[in-house]
């Protein structure tokens, strides 16, 4: 898991990219509110490509289905907002209307109200075909919380590291 702060700038961008509106069919907040969160994690993953001297171009702005291109591998940064650090046991989730984007990665990040994890990744053939996700639907009560929509979820302990992240494009 890679932490940072929270740059004001960081804070102060993803505001001025929120529309306040449902931003997509799949988007779970009506009111658009996960953008400004969803803009912050993307951030924080377009500062570790950088720090890790991982080229990449960021295209969220132009894609439907996904944040980054790092050597032809299409990455889509998930997002939860909550509060205080992650645990191991803590859940992750993509809904089932996003199964069919056009990304190879997913990047899981969680954000409190002055800091941001990186979480870990997982390729998006593995997540869908259950190889250490599960099924939830709308209404299921998992470990106290209400499932919103039919989605796919994992644990944050099972979620693959940066540092396979890094290999995996060394090894290319």
């Amino acid at each position: 898991m890679i932490d940072f702060i929270v740059k004001k700038e960081w804070r102060d961008h993803a505001d001025k990219m929120a529309t306040g509106e449902k931003f997509n069919e799949t988007t779970i907040k009506e009111c658009g509110e996960g953008q400004v969160a969803g803009t912050i994690g993307e951030l924080a993953f377009g500062r570790y490509l950088i720090d890790s001297g991982l080229g990449f171009d960021y295209v969220a702005q132009d894609s439907f289905d996904h944040d980054f291109e790092v050597m032809g591998s299409r990455i889509d940064v998930k997002t939860k907002k909550s509060v205080g650090k992650p645990k191991p046991n803590y859940m992750i989730r993509v809904p089932l209307s996003q199964r069919d984007q056009d990304t190879d990665t997913y990047v899981f990040t969680y954000l409190s109200d002055d800091r941001i994890w990186l979480l870990g990744w997982e390729d998006k053939q593995d997540f869908w075909r259950g190889r250490k996700s599960f099924v939830a639907r709308e209404g299921d009560i998992i470990d106290g919380f209400v499932e919103k929509v039919d989605c796919r979820y994992m644990f944050v302990d099972d979620l693959n590291n940066f540092e396979s992240f890094e290999m995996s494009f060394v090894a290319v």
